[in-house]
């Protein structure tokens, strides 16, 4: 489904309603494989579409979702019926949306070339039992308004996972916006996992208690994850459950934390939902907190300057979608031979707040975890349980590697594009408090 498809739905959808009206359309097109125990056992080809319609009159408005085009009069209908009031919706009026074109590249959808580059990773696995998936696709957005507002959207998305599992598991991962980077990069992405699956081969334990940790950036990923939604948004400031309530323009971590919020750098795209023109702009500088996420409803409840953060259509929550933390200048290697005794941590999972003011959360390390010994990772590790507070992890920098990653959130079931950008950071006295059997 293109462009002038999704506007002529949507031009449709407007004749239909006799109210101000706001339609979002999101369009997947996308090939999904995935494999288990060494063979494909999910060849997934399709294209779907997701309307959303939100009809406004004065200060009441309602919402409603479907997948199909036809039954858009009779829901029209219901949701005049429903109504309901809020101060801080806004007219979509016309404006300039920037175009970025750098992150699409326009592939064959197929599941040959797929199906070739899972048989060969399986092949690399070799007596390791191989799963994973891999995605290859397109996500289009279009947003079109009764008031004039006209925006449109269109990213590639490729992203690879592997996880090589015998006696215990490893994990990798890669996703870039071009299928090439795929082709050019799957071997090395299949080796780095089996690498780390052999040295898991014959784990050891340690005891619980503060180490000095090394986070990958996929386990950086999920930390992330939870404070973006418990911490960065203008949600929990407003209402004091944030660890960053009334600190904006604090130092808060070590200024060796550089984050930026970079939607015209990441899975791209000039606008949010309500409206409003996005920008790159620092979320953390120099361990300053400069920005929580915003939209419509908090910058005016916050007296602050919209950011355009409503990332999720028609909905009052506001989420940063497109965070990059900047890398340092030593390789991971180097903060590895420069780590006497340590523990690298590949991924974590299970990942929940403890408690939301000094930003505790708890979760396992899992697909990876290994001891560093005199600048070497010397060899696997059982799994660890940790609980903490990352106010405090973050205030515990030591360094920050200068390999960034790609991390894509973007898949068959997520109806928006993002990802972060992530190096890996060495933290001092990281607390485990428990340890498992596996």
């Amino acid at each position: 489904m293109k462009k002038n498809e999704l506007f002529s739905i949507a031009e449709e959808i407007l004749k239909l309603s006799d109210m101000n009206t706001d339609v979002v359309i999101i369009n997947n097109e996308y090939l999904f494989q995935r494999f288990a125990n060494s063979f494909i056992h999910q060849p997934t080809h399709e294209e779907n579409y997701l309307i959303g319609i939100r009809i406004r009159s004065e200060n009441k408005f309602s919402v409603i979702w479907t997948n199909n085009k036809d039954n858009v009069s009779d829901l029209l209908k219901r949701a005049k019926e429903e109504l309901i009031e809020s101060e801080y919706i806004h007219p979509l009026t016309k404006k300039e949306i920037p175009v970025y074109n750098f992150a699409y590249d326009n592939f064959e959808i197929d599941s040959d070339e797929g199906g070739r580059i899972i048989k060969e990773i399986i092949k690399i696995g070799g007596d390791y039992k191989s799963f994973g998936n891999f995605y290859k696709g397109f996500q289009r957005i279009l947003m079109l308004s009764s008031d004039g507002f006209e925006g449109y959207n269109q990213v590639s998305i490729c992203h690879l996972t592997i996880n090589y599992i015998n006696k215990s598991s490893a994990w990798s991962e890669y996703s870039s916006y071009k299928l090439s980077d795929i082709l050019e990069n799957y071997e090395n992405v299949a080796k780095d996992c089996l690498n780390k699956a052999k040295l898991n081969e014959n784990i050891s334990e340690i005891e619980p208690g503060k180490y000095t940790v090394i986070l990958s950036s996929l386990a950086l990923k999920d930390i992330l994850d939870i404070m973006n939604y418990s911490a960065f948004s203008s949600e929990s400031y407003y209402e004091g459950t944030s660890p960053f309530s009334n600190k904006l323009n604090q130092k808060l971590f070590s200024e060796k934390i550089n984050l930026y919020e970079e939607p015209l750098n990441i899975f791209p795209i000039g606008f949010d939902f309500e409206g409003n023109i996005k920008k790159n702009f620092p979320v953390i500088e120099n361990g300053i907190l400069k920005n929580i996420a915003l939209n419509n409803k908090y910058s005016k409840l916050l007296n602050l300057e919209n950011n355009a953060c409503a990332n999720i259509p028609f909905y009052e929550i506001p989420f940063f979608f497109h965070l990059h933390l900047k890398g340092g200048n030593k390789s991971l290697e180097d903060i590895i031979k420069e780590t006497e005794r340590g523990i690298l941590v590949n991924r974590v999972w299970y990942v929940n707040v403890v408690e939301p003011r000094s930003l505790t959360l708890t979760g396992m390390t899992r697909d990876g975890l290994y001891l560093i010994e005199n600048g070497k990772v010397k060899s696997g590790l059982k799994n660890m349980r940790f609980t903490q507070s990352f106010i405090e992890a973050f205030n515990n920098v030591e360094d920050i590697s200068s390999n960034e990653k790609l991390i894509s959130s973007s898949n068959f079931y997520e109806f928006f594009p993002r990802g972060f950008i992530l190096p890996d950071i060495k933290i001092s006295n990281f607390q485990f408090i428990s340890k498992t059997d596996f």
